[in-house]
């Protein structure tokens, strides 16, 4: 949803925007999730248990990275807690529980949404 303001007699668009396209994003990563045995290797094993980096969390930390060292970027995705935080090597496990066509399938569903 984007809303309008008038300032000094021009409309102006809202920063809700940005929100707006968030928001869709988490929406599809939603519906990975809830169909999730589509894209993750193994269904009735992969993320099953609760754990500090469960399926939506692996998602949105894969797409966060800006091409840092692996230990920078989980230390910038945790807010720098170190109870939060999880090692490299629990994050490589996790994202390696991921079928490729999970990210093809959110970057076409995101693309999409954009166009409409």
């Amino acid at each position: 949803m984007i809303e309008y303001k008038k300032r000094k007699g021009e409309i102006v668009q809202n920063m809700t925007y940005h929100n707006d396209i968030k928001q869709r994003l988490d929406d599809i990563i939603a519906s990975i999730i809830a169909d999730k045995d589509k894209y993750v290797k193994n269904p009735e094993k992969d993320f099953i248990r609760n754990r500090k980096l469960p399926l939506d969390k692996t998602i949105k930390l894969t797409l966060s990275m800006k091409g840092g060292s692996l230990n920078k970027e989980l230390y910038e995705f945790f807010g720098r807690d170190p109870e939060a935080i999880v090692t490299s090597s629990a994050f490589i496990q996790q994202r390696d529980k991921l079928k490729p066509d999970t990210f093809r399938h959110l970057f076409y569903s995101f693309s999409s949404e954009l166009d409409s």
